[in-house]
């Protein structure tokens, strides 16, 4: 796929459900539309090879971190060079950014994590309940017996908010 991945045949059949529209990549989507300026398509959080799947997955986890504390907290000890040269391969694949700091540089990812939580989320609705929102939050409300009070009246409210915003009750 090289270090700038764009939609081509290989891309998969899904890409023109997932269109982040936002200066930012998308981590579980390609951009099927024409790039704007700096945007490029980004292929799946999931087909990233281990290792530098567990790299995003802590600075997801932890925020930005220096090399370092990435080896620290990876499962397996690696190399400060292995490590640097795959988050080296992430930056050019867009998937983490890097800023300088006193210690050095600090990576994190370039997707927000709201933005990271909505679309791997839509990929599992997509992938999992055909596309349906309300069939994913029926297995989730499955799981009530493990829902606070607290986490079902922030439910009501959404649910609330969304009939008001498509013009219901």
């Amino acid at each position: 796929m090289g270090s700038n991945p764009t939609l081509s045949a290989t891309a998969p059949a899904y890409a023109d459900s997932f269109i982040l529209r936002s200066r930012y990549k998308c981590s579980t989507c390609w951009s099927a539309q024409g790039d704007s300026a700096g945007q490029r398509g980004t292929a799946v959080l999931s087909k990233l090879p281990p290792r530098e799947r567990q790299i995003v997955d802590i600075l997801y986890e932890r925020g930005a971190l220096a090399v370092a504390d990435i080896c620290d907290a990876l499962p397996v000890q690696l190399s400060g060079s292995a490590v640097r040269a795959m988050l080296k391969r992430l930056e050019d694949k867009g998937y983490v950014r890097r800023a300088g700091s006193e210690r050095g540089f600090l990576y994190s990812p370039v997707v927000s994590d709201t933005v990271a939580k909505k679309s791997a989320l839509s990929e599992i609705v997509r992938v999992f309940f055909n596309g349906s929102p309300a069939s994913a939050a029926s297995a989730l409300l499955g799981m009530s017996d493990k829902l606070k009070q607290d986490e079902i009246d922030e439910l009501e409210r959404m649910i609330a908010r969304a009939r008001k915003s498509k013009g219901g009750q």
